[in-house]
């Protein structure tokens, strides 16, 4: 009796434990992966989603975001409007040394926000320039000298910490295509020209004897119908 409990207890939380990560709510950058070429500006968003299944909202966040300076360089943030901003919440961010940091809290009631958000909301979509070759991962920090644990703070329903996912992203920076130089350029519109050149004085209906080149027999022809004297050439009666 005592065993066939343990055992519905077990069948139980691990039936829990499934349908918690079913509706796991998941912080992400989107898109996950992208590649850029040197010199561009790039754009990434931070989206939440597994909301609706989970039935919650987002009512605040407070995240920090890594990457690599010398391959990319974060200059600038523009939050969404999932939150109700910006008339009714306050939001901020600073661009540090290789870290994003933002933050919003919103004004309005949770049935407020419900009606707003869906399943999915974007928080805030951040602006990169491609300053180094190479592949930067970016990631929320994590407290790795205690537990691991996300840094990032995310509150839903009565401003209640969310559990989240929250998967990696990474740009991977490569030089720019090569393009024709000036001066390759230049070369190939002389040779061009000088292919397509038409003699001076040239022209249809305008040939001169020195430029006409006769193939073969007719060349030899040619050349001896000019050493005859028309003197002696037969006349007809």
């Amino acid at each position: 009796m005592v065993k066939s409990s343990m055992l519905r207890l077990v069948i139980a939380s691990c039936a829990l434990m499934v349908a918690v990560r079913a509706s796991a709510i998941s912080i992400e950058l989107v898109p996950l992966q992208s590649t850029w070429q040197l010199g561009q500006s790039l754009t990434v968003d931070v989206v939440v989603s597994g909301l609706t299944s989970a039935g919650e909202i987002v009512s605040s966040y407070d995240l920090d975001l890594a990457y690599m300076s010398t391959v990319v360089n974060a200059t600038g943030v523009i939050f969404g409007s999932a939150l109700g901003g910006p008339a009714d919440s306050v939001s901020g961010f600073n661009l540090l040394n290789g870290v994003v940091d933002l933050f919003e809290n919103s004004f309005l009631s949770d049935a407020a926000l419900d009606a707003l958000q869906g399943d999915a909301v974007t928080l805030a979509t951040l602006s990169f320039d491609a300053i180094g070759v190479g592949t930067t991962p970016l990631q929320f920090l994590r407290d790795f000298p205690l537990d691991g644990a996300l840094v990032i703070q995310l509150t839903g329903r009565d401003a209640m910490l969310l559990p989240l996912d929250a998967p990696d992203a990474s740009i991977t920076v490569v030089q720019r295509a090569s393009e024709p130089s000036t001066a390759f350029l230049g070369a190939l519109a002389l040779l061009l020209a000088s292919l397509f050149r038409v003699p001076r004085g040239g022209g249809i209906g305008r040939t001169t004897r020195s430029q006409l080149t006769l193939p073969g027999p007719l060349e030899r022809s040619a050349s001896i119908f000019s050493t005859l004297d028309p003197d002696r050439l037969p006349t007809t009666p």
